[in-house]
This record gives C-alpha cells, structure tokens and sequence, in this order.
C-alpha cells in the first residue's frame, strides 16, 4: 500500500476541469492511469505499480470529487477487486479503465448505523454497534447487510456470513457459524436472524424465545423458498405451498390453530405481532396476536377475492377485488371505518394511526386523532391534493409529499406534526426520511430541511452548513445521516443513537 503525501492537479490549474491529470505524489515509478466515468469526463491519476486498486479508487474519487466508485476493466464489463494490485492486474502507463457511481447501501439498527458499496472491500459503521478488528477484517465482497435492534449480520459474496453487535440480538453466530455456508438471503426479528440457504434449509441464532432456536421445527424447514419476520418470530414459506412459524408463540411463532388451513399459500404478510398469509384462492389465513390482526376468523367471510395484503405494524388491510378495504387488528382504534375505502394504492402507519393514498391523489386518515388520525385541519383547506408519498414518524405524525415538491404534515406537532416554522423552505422536495419522531426533507438543491423532536433528528442547525450536494438521507430510530456526492457524511441527532460519525468518517473513502 503506498501513501500519497498529497494530490495535486498535473495541468497546473487551480483545479481539475471537465478532463485534468491528477497525481499521487510518492518516491518510485509510477504507473498514469486514464480513469473514465460514463459521461466521459476523464481523469489520469498517477501512482506506483505497485499500488492496489483500492488506492486508484481513493485517488480517482479524490481527483472526480465523486464518492463511492466502482473501476472496471479496460474492456469495461469486469470488476476490478480493490484488493489486486496494478502490476498484478497487467494494467500499464495510459491504460484507459471505466469507473461507475455506486448508491451506498445501508442498514441500521436502533442505534447504530453500517454504509457499504455492495462488493465491496470495507463497511463503514458508527454508533452502539461497531465491529471488532477481527471482524471488520472478514467484512470483503459484501453483497447485503440485515440488522436487528442491536446487531448486524453480513453476507459476503462467497455464501459466508460475519456478525458482530449484542450477542442476545444476534450478533454472536458462533454456534452456528459452521452452517452458514451458500447463504442466499438474511431476515431479522428484533432479537434473531434467519438464513436461508441454497439448498432450501435455514439456520438461525440470536434469542431462542424469538426466533433464534428452530430445532423443534428444524425437520420442517426444508426447501423453502421464502422467509418472513414479525417482530418476535418467523414464518417460512416452503415449496409445496405449506408454512412453517416459529419464535414467540403468541405472537406469530405458532400456527397450530391454522396449520389445516395454510396449504397453497402463495405469499405472507407480517405486523409486529403476527403473520397473514394469501393463499392461491386469494382468501386470507393469518395467526398470532389478535392485537396486531393475528385473528380474522370473523371476517372470513368477507376475506374472499383478495387482491393485495398491505400489513402495517399493528393491523392488516386487504384490498378485496369488489375494490374496498377490508381490515382487522388494533382493537383499539376504529379500523372499520377503511372497509369502505375506495382505490387507495398505499397505506402508511404510525403508532396508533393510518394513512391511505388514494389513486386520485388524496389522502384518507383515520386512528388516534392526536397521532395522525385525524387530518381535517388540512384537508379542510384543501391542502392534501396531488399527493405521490405519504411518511411517518412512529411517535405520531405524517407528512405528505405533493406533486409540485411541497410538504403538508399532520399529527403529534412535536413529533413531526407541524413544518410551520420550515414551510418556506420545503419547496422541490425529493424524498423524505423519518426517524421516530422527526423528518428530514432533501431537496432538488442537494440541501437538507429538518423538523419535528430536536433530540430525535428534528434540528439539524450545527451541521446544515455541511449539508451540500446530499444524495441519500437515512436514518436510525434518533439520528439521521446524509450521504453527500462526494462520499462524505454528515450525521445528527441523538450521539448514542448514530448521530456522531465521526469514528466512521475515515473509511469511507475506502468502501
């Protein structure tokens, strides 16, 4: 690995144009590599032969100002591994390689964050749960992270899998580490992971009581296709159409009252507390808690026809094909009253109330008046029209994204409620992220508008100079985290929850 003691522009402007030369500068013969991007702005960075890819990466990204590079081949189909050298790879003084921009991925536990390139060589991490040295060391190739409230699992691209977080969430595999071998895909409870693996089986670990002990139905889990998590337990989907659950037994983990029922299932659909599943005959089975639609038995009737199953943490809603809503769960909150509801095409939730947007644009509300339930203040002035997102924050409030870029919000005002004081700013607004209790807005400008709980996200002042050219906001249970075009990042909120990355900042060039 060589060490550039700084980089500087070869054509002796002030800065590299639309093409330049930029040079690593290090004792010994170098190498200049042509380094194109698909628009075909061009860089040539200079370093030793001996250097890695993942140094021509660092460089390239430094000279382009352009976070999280890809370089490929020179015939421009084949990834070039990070961890090869130059002279290893035959490449030679004016070579031309290809670079793409990759979209950072992430995944988040309730207080910590991990950004990784997929098939890349490190994973940057921050916040409660970080890896061990060990650990960071066998995190090569990543191709997807899963997480836990308090672990992470990662799958490499060689099948394997690499833990690391509170072992009583997960984050020990230890036991299990021997099997997890040709894994194709990874699903999470709150406490315990699944794996699924080539040939049909699955393993699990982490909290016995909520998913991580499947021996008394290990016989059973054989070739399945699918996994599905609720909070506290897992149900698997196996080729001939039966299901498999197991965890907490009330909530999700035992389907023995329904078991003759779920045969030809083609899908399952999970709240926090139990599953439904779609069978062939488009009619509905579910199981777990009654509380959050784990009993539907009295609606079985009118469960007929179904054409989607649209789950949301404390109830299911089922678009029946006659075109309205059937919905069951939550006996608190009147969810009656959605039986009637006509063309609406998404449902989002908070903790105690809902949100439908309708296929004409408008929005229909209904639960704990106080927690978003109720939206007549702006509906009555007309404000919920041409709508293309709803969003929510789970202490109680929604936002609505309209057509033209701008924000309407309801609910719980210090939970995200109420965007009065940042109304003016909220125009051209892309996307927008939700921590518990606040939301945080990008615009077209690449700028950051923040409101809601202060604690929970809802105030991103100290850092909104930094906020420029931002492509991704993400965000844990109380921070947020902006990832710039450049690589860089920009995190706030609560510090014990992801808000201070300041121990991640110096990987990032490298994933």
């Amino acid at each position: 690995m060589f060490s550039a003691t700084h980089c500087r522009p070869c054509n002796d402007g002030n800065s590299a144009g639309a093409n330049g030369c930029w040079m690593e500068v290090d004792e010994g013969p170098t190498v200049s590599i042509n380094v194109i991007l698909p628009s075909g702005r061009c860089m040539t960075v200079s370093l030793p032969a001996t250097a890695k890819i993942l140094d021509l990466k660092v460089a390239a990204q430094r000279a382009f100002r352009q976070g999280f590079l890809q370089l490929l081949a020179p015939a421009g189909t084949a990834v070039l591994d990070p961890l090869c050298s130059l002279e290893d790879l035959g490449l030679r003084d004016g070579d031309h390689i290809g670079a793409i921009v990759q979209c950072a991925q992430v995944a988040v536990t309730e207080r910590a964050f991990a950004v990784w390139c997929c098939g890349g060589c490190h994973v940057a991490t921050w916040g409660h749960q970080t890896p061990t040295p060990a650990e960071q060391d066998q995190l090569r190739h990543v191709q997807r992270i899963s997480a836990t409230a308090h672990a992470f699992a990662a799958e490499l691209a060689d099948g394997f899998v690499v833990t690391w977080g509170h072992p009583s969430f997960g984050g020990n595999s230890s036991m299990v580490q021997d099997r997890l071998r040709s894994v194709q895909e990874i699903h999470a409870t709150r406490t315990a992971f699944a794996a699924l693996l080539s040939d049909g089986q699955v393993v699990t670990w982490g909290n016995p009581a909520h998913g991580g002990d499947s021996s008394q139905v290990q016989s059973q889990l054989r070739n399945v296709k699918k996994l599905y998590a609720a909070d506290h337990a897992f149900a698997a989907l196996v080729s001939d159409g039966s299901v498999v659950s197991w965890g907490s037994p009330d909530l999700g983990g035992d389907s023995n009252k329904v078991q003759d029922q779920l045969h030809d299932v083609e899908e399952i659909y999970a709240t926090e507390g139990a599953f439904a599943a779609l069978r062939h005959d488009r009619s509905v089975v579910s199981w777990g808690h009654p509380e959050y639609g784990g009993d539907s038995r009295n609606l079985q009737d009118h469960l007929k026809e179904v054409e989607h199953v649209y789950p949301s943490n404390l109830a299911f809603f089922a678009r029946v094909r006659a075109g309205h809503f059937i919905a069951w769960g939550c006996p608190k909150y009147n969810l009656r009253g959605v039986s009637q509801l006509q063309d609406a095409v998404e449902i989002s939730a908070s903790n105690a109330a809902w949100a439908a947007l309708l296929k004409n644009g408008q929005v229909a509300t209904w639960g704990h008046p106080e927690h978003g339930g109720d939206s007549q203040e702006v509906q009555e002035s007309d404000q919920l029209r041409d709508v293309r997102k709803i969003y929510s924050t789970r202490a109680g409030a929604f936002a609505a994204l309209l057509g033209n870029g701008t924000v309407v919000s309801w609910g719980h005002s210090f939970f995200g409620g109420n965007n009065s004081g940042v109304q003016d700013q909220l125009q051209n607004v892309l996307e927008i992220s939700a921590s518990s209790g606040a939301f945080a807005a990008r615009l077209q400008s690449g700028r950051v508008v923040t409101w809601g709980n202060p604690t929970l996200g809802g105030d991103s002042q100290e850092v909104q100079d930094q906020l420029r050219d931002v492509q991704q906001i993400i965000s844990s249970s109380e921070a947020f985290a902006a990832i710039l075009k450049d690589g860089r990042l920009v995190t706030w909120g609560d510090q014990l929850h992801g808000g201070d990355s300041s121990s991640a900042q110096a990987n990032l060039p490298f994933l």
